[in-house]
């Protein structure tokens, strides 16, 4: 039993990977489907920033439900308020330019400039 007799090479073998991401990322929609995880944890499992400026990000989800009844965020009305500040940004920014004989722009702009859209109970 003599083999060969070399006593000087050591043999390194390469560390697999054994993380499947696309297990990892179905696992994590799995959890997050059945409330167990929310947008933003997803996102922190996956070294991504959470999103701080969409409250939604942070509700459990059943079947893409939101479990938690949030009255003052309503996707809707959020959207809808913003499309009303852009529309009164663009306007603003129009109104300078415009003259005093335009009514119809003026009532477009103060019309827009009191809409609030209300949640219906």
């Amino acid at each position: 039993m003599g083999g060969f007799k070399i006593f000087d090479y050591n043999f390194e073998l390469k560390t697999l990977d054994t993380d499947d991401l696309t297990q990892k990322i179905d696992n994590d929609c799995k959890l997050m489907d059945h409330a167990a995880l929310t947008p933003n944890e997803v996102r922190r499992r996956n070294g991504l920033e959470p999103v701080t400026d969409n409250p939604l990000m942070d509700m459990y989800y059943l079947n893409n439900i939101p479990l938690e009844e949030d009255r003052d965020v309503d996707p809707v009305i959020v959207n809808l308020e913003n499309l009303r500040d852009n529309i009164i940004q663009e306007v603003e920014n129009n109104a300078k330019t415009s003259t005093k004989s335009d009514w119809s722009f003026r009532s477009v702009y103060n019309g827009f400039k009191k809409f609030k859209p209300s949640k219906k109970v």
